[in-house]
């Protein structure tokens, strides 16, 4: 009896500790996606990494503020084609605020302008580099991305690009953004900004239309015409801003129904969201 007494310890003690094994410990809870909207991009143009945190486990996640790139939580690597890894220009945070809660089967949704934290195009006239210029040198890249969340190690698999020389009409385009960004370091802002405003007009469709919007601060003018451009995070930020409760969920629900698919919409999504769940007593 007694001996048995000691078998049934000594099974209970290996079942707590097989519950706390790694093994056990890190079924995945969620999972990490990246995706690109093209395979190839021109130099000077933004190049946005969709990410995806999906709670996969049938309870409410807390997600830690964390740091992009290089951060204890998210790392997101570029390596150019002769194998280079290249350095981030500069920490960014991934998400901003206090922590966030997803439910199951929820997903919180970031951008990153690749060509903005890792550029490394040299501009002409030469200067600083910053994101009015930013840009990747024509090549071959892959970017990656690992998640470290509690114990887990969650990692994306790699997605091949490259940026290339701009096309004629393109090119037309981008010498007036390259104006525009000269007459910026000269602190010709006068100048600078009629560059700007010349090229959307005469290329309205141009891939440097957002960075343009985005430069001259027409938060309207970007969220109507380049509703896919990541920028539309911070636009829609500061057009809500001052609009009272109701107001802010007319105007993000009109964005989704506007602009199905696109960036702003999921950015509208998680604002409404978050609206929602302050309503619900979450903070």
């Amino acid at each position: 009896m007694i001996q048995k007494t000691y078998r049934i310890i000594a099974i209970s003690f290996l079942l707590v500790l097989w519950s706390f094994s790694p093994a056990n410990a890190g079924e995945q809870q969620s999972r990490l996606d990246i995706t690109l909207s093209d395979t190839t991009y021109y130099i000077c143009q933004s190049i946005w990494l969709d990410v995806e945190l999906s709670n996969i486990s049938v309870d409410t996640l807390s997600i830690k503020k964390f740091h992009f790139p290089g951060g204890d939580v998210l790392n997101i690597t570029v390596i150019g084609e002769r194998g280079d890894t290249l350095k981030p220009v500069y920490r960014r945070e991934f998400l901003l605020g206090a922590d966030i809660l997803l439910t199951p089967e929820d997903i919180h949704y970031e951008c990153f302008d690749l060509a903005e934290i890792f550029h490394n195009y040299e501009t002409k006239p030469t200067s600083p580099i910053n994101v009015f210029m930013s840009s990747l040198s024509p090549g071959k890249y892959e970017v990656s991305a690992e998640y470290h969340f509690g114990q887990q190690k969650i990692s994306a698999p790699k997605i091949p690009f490259q940026v290339a020389e701009p096309s004629v009409t393109e090119a037309e385009a981008l010498n007036l953004y390259q104006q525009a960004y000269a007459a910026q370091i000269a602190k010709d802002y006068q100048l600078s900004r009629e560059k700007l405003n010349s090229m959307i007009s005469i290329f309205p469709k141009s891939v440097y239309a957002e960075r343009a919007y985005w430069n001259l601060k027409k938060d309207d003018e970007l969220l109507k015409k380049c509703p896919d451009s990541g920028y539309t995070c911070n636009a829609l930020r500061i057009t809500v801003a001052q609009m009272s409760h109701e107001d802010k969920m007319e105007f993000l629900q009109k964005v989704i129904e506007d602009h199905p698919e696109t960036r702003s919409a999921k950015f509208a999504q998680q604002l409404l969201r978050d609206l929602n769940r302050k309503g619900d007593g979450y903070e």
